[in-house]
């Protein structure tokens, strides 16, 4: 089941996909291209992480077994943001399944009260232009990369 859910959510108010697309745009085809980069080149994504927050490196033992444990923890929570085993292999998609079933887990939770409509819950009105970059040059600059 956990691999039919929504692999990252992201909300804002209703204006703003009206008054803000194009920044409401710019941050989601951020994440989606580090999706990419980091999906391609793990071992690189996380050595970013640690240089921009050193404080996230283990600062005492083995740098390989470092490595290794973060790569376990990197690679289990980013299948969930793989989007090219997907029917639909956009970046921002989502079902109406799959938010009924976010609906329903988090008010088994208690983390919501009341009950919206699931429609009502989601737009993929900027789905197409969040997904406009180049893929393939995402996964070159992954694959090339160098600490």
């Amino acid at each position: 089941m956990v691999h039919e859910m929504l692999g990252q959510t992201l909300a804002t108010r209703d204006d703003q996909l009206t008054e803000n697309p194009a920044m409401l745009v710019g941050f989601a085809r951020g994440i989606a291209k580090a999706t990419v980069f980091g999906l391609a080149n793990p071992e690189a994504a996380v050595r970013i992480h640690w240089k921009m927050y050193p404080e996230t490196k283990p600062q005492t033992g083995d740098e390989a077994k470092a490595l290794k444990d973060a790569l376990n923890v990197f690679n289990a929570r980013f299948m969930l943001q793989r989007v090219d085993n997907r029917p639909d292999p956009r970046f921002g998609i989502g079902t109406l399944a799959q938010w009924t079933t976010l609906q329903n887990i988090f008010k088994e939770q208690k983390l919501i009260e009341g009950t919206v409509p699931p429609a009502d819950l989601y737009s993929a009105a900027l789905v197409d232009q969040i997904n406009k970059f180049d893929r393939a040059a995402i996964v070159a600059q992954a694959k090339g990369y160098k600490p």
